[in-house]
């Protein structure tokens, strides 16, 4: 398992590139597949964690990704709650994750193809299926 330590030689020469990288993933994931993620650098690794897309929430969800506060009125909620229950019987909701999982994986294999010196600091906290 990589680890850094502030003041390291390692920060000096990488750690503006780690920042760059982590910020180019979380964006191009909320562009690319209106995926959200708590993301952010901890001991030099990316540390990320995504919000797959939630049937709940299902408007919400894809309009706001990764927030967890709902933005909208209480007849919105209660219109989504039976929306979402119709996604999940159409099994809708199985597509759009699926396609979230691709794209959160081709966007981390492209950041270690732009930055590949710190593709084991990219890739640590890899969610595998």
């Amino acid at each position: 398992m990589t680890h850094h330590v502030w003041g390291d030689a390692w920060f000096e020469k990488y750690g503006n590139q780690l920042n760059e990288a982590i910020h180019w993933c979380m964006s191009e994931w909320k562009r690319r597949a209106r995926l959200g993620s708590h993301g952010k650098e901890k001991f030099g690794i990316f540390r990320h964690h995504p919000c797959f897309y939630s049937p709940e929430w299902s408007i919400h969800s894809l309009a706001y990704p990764g927030y967890v506060y709902y933005q909208w009125s209480t007849r919105l909620m209660i219109l989504e709650g039976y929306l979402g229950k119709l996604v999940s019987l159409l099994r809708i909701d199985l597509l759009i994750i699926k396609y979230q999982r691709r794209v959160y994986r081709q966007v981390l294999l492209e950041a270690c193809e732009k930055w590949p010196e710190i593709r084991e600091e990219l890739m640590n906290d890899y969610q595998k299926d």
